[in-house]
């Protein structure tokens, strides 16, 4: 997961000054990152319209990452903002349309493929 640095024995079992370099690294590359001034965003995420989702859980298997549960209490799949990677799958399999990418909307897309022909 992108932020998350290991090291040490979460990492694999190794001696100590092994987990002490590999946690000098990690540190080291967390700094690089947290001086920046800004941060840039990630890319474009899944997310879910609750009011569209019929709960069919056909998301869920079809994420390469993971990033979807299903919320039991709501009866609608969720989505982790932090593992999505923006890749689709998700949007492509959904039948009520209620998962979409942010920043794609249908209309856009259609007329981007209309453009293309």
């Amino acid at each position: 997961t992108d932020g998350v640095f290991m090291c040490g024995l979460a990492h694999n079992p190794k001696s100590i000054d092994e987990s002490i370099a590999q946690a000098q690294a990690a540190a080291s590359r967390a700094v690089t990152i947290l001086s920046k001034e800004a941060i840039p965003a990630g890319g474009i995420i899944a997310f879910i319209n609750k009011d569209s989702c019929s709960g069919c859980k056909l998301c869920i298997p079809v994420c390469p990452y993971n990033a979807i549960s299903f919320d039991e209490q709501q009866r609608v799949a969720v989505v982790s903002e932090l593992e999505c990677k923006g890749c689709g799958n998700c949007a492509a399999m959904c039948p009520s349309g209620a998962c979409s990418l942010g920043g794609f909307e249908d209309a856009q897309i259609l007329a981007q493929i209309e453009a293309m022909v």
